[in-house]
């Protein structure tokens, strides 16, 4: 596996700028998958929104058959229910659902922790990378844009998968789906109310990732994983106090 040139930012950028592509090899219904999903993630197909295959088609000037295609594709996926009879639609999660895929990007996060702090205390100037992802997150908390935020909390990760030489876990994040369900954290997560929250534990795990500390990068990021996934399930946790899980 290549290993990342700690001195060659734009090669590390350009490794981590695009946060889910999913691909069949074939460009029309490829073109279709990403045009569903990128919908999906900006709020512009929301769960439960029957699709309407003839206005896809129109809309990306192609014909019906790879919208067909993209849509069986991603019924496979998980990120459409397809309906007899009724055609199809963007498959709803409940609260629960969203809380199991949480904790199993929780276990995901952990491993590309871990790689990412004992690369970074090998060469400290990996520790670069961190920061500036970082930085990211404390500047789309700024627009209060959810959907911004939620690819900067991404591009975290990914940045540490790319510092660990962790793509296996990019691919698992993509084969999971991963931006679909994280698209739906804003119908359960005010993040008007705890997104500061959510930056100072980043923060935290950042601290902890730039000493070389992977095991406490990961534990930060698992008591947050526990935190967000009361709120998910309807805890209102004051955001100025600290936290425990209930009995």
């Amino acid at each position: 596996m290549t290993s990342i040139d700690a001195h060659d930012p734009e090669e590390f950028i350009s490794s981590t700028a695009s946060f889910f592509r999913t691909s069949t090899g074939r460009e029309a219904t490829d073109l279709v998958i990403g045009h569903i999903l990128d919908q999906v993630i900006a709020g512009e197909m929301i769960p439960g929104e029957r699709l309407n295959a003839s206005k896809i088609s129109d809309t990306l000037n192609v014909s019906v058959v790879p919208v067909r295609e993209a849509i069986h594709f991603l019924a496979g996926e998980g990120v459409v229910e397809l309906m007899a009879l009724k055609g199809a639609r963007i498959r709803e999660m409940d609260a629960d659902e969203v809380v199991d895929w949480w904790h199993i990007f929780e276990a995901l996060g952990g491993i590309g922790f871990r790689a990412a702090a004992a690369a970074i205390a090998q060469t400290p100037a990996l520790s670069t990378h961190i920061e500036q992802a970082l930085e990211t997150i404390e500047n789309t908390q700024i627009t209060k844009s959810s959907l911004e935020y939620l690819l900067a909390l991404n591009d975290f990760h990914r940045a540490a998968n790319r510092i660990g030489n962790k793509a296996v876990i990019d691919e698992a994040i993509r084969r999971l789906q991963t931006m679909f369900w994280l698209s739906v954290l804003p119908q359960y997560i005010p993040f008007e109310q705890y997104g500061k929250v959510f930056t100072a534990n980043y923060h935290h795990i950042a601290g902890a990732l730039m000493r070389g500390d992977g095991e406490s990068a990961a534990s930060i990021f698992s008591h947050h994983v526990a935190w967000s996934s009361a709120i998910i399930l309807g805890e209102r946790p004051d955001p100025d106090a600290p936290w425990s899980p209930g009995p």
